[in-house]
């Protein structure tokens, strides 16, 4: 091959070999050819800049998989220096906000992109760095947007806070802590009273306080005097409002997860006490409430369980239809061949799962609840397979697990005295 021929050679197979890497990245990160492009390049000219050996070494770090990155070199990253900066303005905005009873309406743009580029430096930053960012200021973000969030009135605003904080709830289990004590749930729960026609507005207020809830953590005490019976009340009328509206559908579902979250604040065993059954108590045939609830329940998945902190709070479903069977008047709510259903889901769940596991405790709970609260013609054609299922789990329970041994015998009890 001639000296030009080569040259030609080595020219037209670089230009394929760095398209195909360009496409490579394009496919791997879901962007555009353009940013692709660029990536590449960036790539290409920091390699370029290092000696061979320190090339050698970057290859190896990334055949070994991704280690743990010095918090001097988080601190010194592009994306930590921005959040900083952007957490100093929305402090700024803030104090301006509390310092002056009217509005600057010049002002929004300049909001809303301080607000949008913080947002996007959350969802897409390297999360040691904004988890970095969040322990350096010690969280100061979260409690600043959740006072902003209650002295600013205008929506466009107040919609991308609300997405910043649904960010920041799947970030960090210390962040949900922060906004659970924060005024934030309460100004949630007027918002979507007062706007509850607003169907953007409500979804996005019940998607956020829903991630709150969702740690199963207890709120202050002080709160029950704004999420009371008579809020879960409106959030049944709400659910049971004939509409013509396919997109209410999602909000309704959303209505429904947050009245399971809500329910993680009280212990099973509490009857009257309970706020959630006390106004399934008084609710007037909530029958979408009910039947979405088994639609749930029979997916065995626990719609609710949307954040990755744990400890994780109980199974809010099967807490739920367990609590709702602590009472004769909430388990009206289901019909007879809801029950039915339901014995058929939990025998299922209960021949499935571990019989010294935690979770099985609580599901031959909700079959005692059944049994004693349900009137016997509507589970006697289930009695043998009941006896048949709790037999069994008798026989692989371990000794010591009295708390479970003592429970089977109660179940084995009830279903004789049926006969």
């Amino acid at each position: 091959m001639e000296p030009y021929e080569a040259d030609d050679f080595y020219e037209s197979w670089s230009r394929e070999m760095l398209y195909t890497i360009i496409e490579r990245v394009r496919m791997k990160t879901h962007i555009s050819h353009k940013l692709a492009s660029r990536a590449v390049s960036v790539v290409f000219q920091s390699l370029n800049a290092l000696p061979p050996f320190e090339i050698d070494q970057v290859f190896k770090t990334f055949d070994n998989g991704p280690s743990e990155v010095p918090v001097s070199v988080l601190d010194k990253t592009e994306d930590m220096i921005q959040l900083l900066k952007l957490s100093d303005n929305l402090n700024s905005v803030k104090n301006d906000a509390q310092q002056r009873s009217w509005e600057l309406f010049d002002d929004q743009a300049s909001i809303v992109n301080c607000l949008n580029e913080l947002k996007s430096i959350l969802k897409d930053a390297d999360i040691s760095v904004t988890l970095r960012f969040l322990q350096v200021s010690d969280y100061g973000i979260v409690g600043c947007l959740a006072e902003y969030y209650q002295m600013e009135s205008r929506w466009p605003i107040k919609m991308i806070v609300l997405q910043i904080f649904d960010v920041l709830c799947i970030l960090s289990r210390t962040a949900v802590q922060i906004l659970l004590g924060s005024v934030l749930p309460l100004e949630l729960t007027r918002d979507i009273q007062v706007n509850h026609s607003d169907k953007e507005r409500l979804f996005a207020c019940l998607r956020v306080i829903i991630k709150i809830f969702a740690i199963g953590e207890p709120i202050p005490v002080f709160y029950f005097d704004t999420i009371n019976k008579d809020f879960i009340l409106f959030l049944l009328n709400l659910i049971e409002t004939p509409s013509d509206d396919p997109d209410l559908e999602e909000n309704v579902i959303e209505m429904i997860h947050f009245i399971l979250v809500y329910n993680l604040q009280f212990k099973s065993g509490l009857g009257s006490e309970n706020i959630t059954i006390n106004a399934l108590e008084e609710a007037e045939n909530p029958k979408i409430f009910s039947e979405t609830l088994l639609l749930l329940f029979n997916r065995g998945k626990d719609p609710v369980k949307i954040l990755e902190h744990e400890p994780y709070p109980s199974n809010s479903l099967l807490k739920m239809i367990t609590d709702i069977f602590s009472s004769e008047t909430a388990s009206n709510i289901f019909y007879k061949n809801d029950v039915k259903v339901l014995i058929e889901i939990v025998l299922r769940q209960l021949t499935d799962d571990l019989p010294n596991s935690k979770e099985s405790m609580q599901w031959l709970g909700l079959i005692k609840q059944i049994l004693v609260k349900t009137d016997r013609t509507v589970y006697e054609d289930h009695l043998d397979e009941t006896k048949s299922c709790i037999t069994r789990i008798s026989g692989v329970v371990e000794d010591t697990n009295h708390e479970a041994s003592e429970l089977i015998r109660e179940i084995l009890d009830l279903i004789s005295s049926c006969r």
